[in-house]
């Protein structure tokens, strides 16, 4: 078992990645151009970043005219050192008439107008803002840049508002299909089927940590092998929250009866009624991620700590995984 410890200062909590940015446009888009694009989507990419200052400081969506849906952002605490930026590849795409509809929103005098920077955006007023940006090969590169759609008073672009909430719902519909789709793939008699073979690509991965009090996230997989990271306090002559990175296993039986426990308890099956939590209340979330035939299918669950003592099923494996956690941090 490794164990490699550093210390964070509480500042840095808020700190996520994104996708580079578009490159300076050597053409400028022109709405013919575009219009022309949306005709076969050859070549088209769109992106959008919600970023607090920065596009290297945020997390990124970006559409290709096949309608391949690419998100990557940086978790607050990534499971292993060496996974500083998450992208994750949609396994459904958006359909051809999907990806024209948010394209033609691009070909708008006031969107083509947006700057690339604003000004009035740099500093503390906006922490959180958005930049989009389209390419379209051989024809050119736009991006711009909006305030926050949900409470800034700056001046805002009905048009480029428009583009944006178009962007975001057609990704969020199509990643609530792909929920959908995969809660029939991973059912509760396959999922045992695929853990008493022994030989699937199984993972069950456990989120807990809660910035200012700490906590400890894993991913277990089905040999055994263990990864994960966990806050806490400081020791002697020590300042600060440690996080520590930790990495070792545990027998595969154990690991099959944890994965077990959770797929047969029902736990993956809750669906907590309060949505909302209250302040520094944590959310620990439960994710079982399989592989099949290539494609990757995943279910999750989450719930406020204070309803996890309605729900024993979940608790019951939350605890099962920190206890892995503990062990591998001794």
């Amino acid at each position: 078992m490794k164990k490699i410890c550093c210390v964070i200062a509480l500042g840095s909590l808020c700190s996520v990645s994104a996708m580079s940015a578009t490159q300076d446009p050597e053409k400028k888009l022109t709405k013919a151009a575009i219009e022309d694009a949306a005709r076969d989507l050859r070549g088209v990419e769109i992106a959008l970043w919600e970023h607090p200052g920065v596009k290297t400081d945020g997390s990124s969506t970006v559409i290709r005219g096949d309608g391949t849906v690419v998100v990557s952002w940086r978790p607050y605490f990534p499971l292993s050192p060496d996974e500083k930026t998450t992208i994750r590849k949609y396994r459904l795409a958006l359909s051809p008439d999907e990806v024209r509809k948010i394209l033609r929103l691009f070909a708008v005098d006031e969107v083509l107008a947006m700057p690339k920077m604003r000004a009035e955006l740099e500093g503390v007023r906006e922490e959180i803002r958005f930049a989009v940006s389209l390419s379209i090969a051989g024809a050119g590169s736009f991006e711009g840049e909006h305030p926050n759609l949900e409470w800034s008073k700056l001046p805002q672009s009905p048009a480029a508002r428009e583009l944006i909430q178009a962007i975001r719902s057609s990704v969020q519909g199509l990643y609530d299909r792909i929920v959908k789709e995969d809660e029939g793939v991973l059912s509760k008699d396959r999922l045992t089927r695929l853990i008493d073979g022994g030989t699937a690509d199984l993972a069950l991965v456990l989120h807990d940590i809660q910035g200012p009090r700490g906590g400890k996230s894993l991913r277990l997989r089905a040999d055994g092998s263990v990864e994960g990271v966990a806050l806490v306090p400081p020791g002697q002559r020590q300042q600060g929250l440690q996080v520590c990175h930790f990495k070792g296993g545990v027998e595969k039986t154990r690991a099959a009866a944890i994965l077990k426990s959770c797929v047969e308890s029902g736990a993956l099956d809750v669906k907590p009624e309060r949505r909302h939590g209250i302040p520094e209340e944590s959310l620990p979330a439960l994710e079982i991620r399989a592989t099949i035939d290539g494609a990757t299918y995943s279910r999750s669950v989450s719930m406020w700590e204070g309803q996890v003592r309605d729900h024993p099923a979940f608790g019951k494996v939350r605890q099962a995984l920190l206890d892995v956690a503990a062990e591998q941090l001794k």
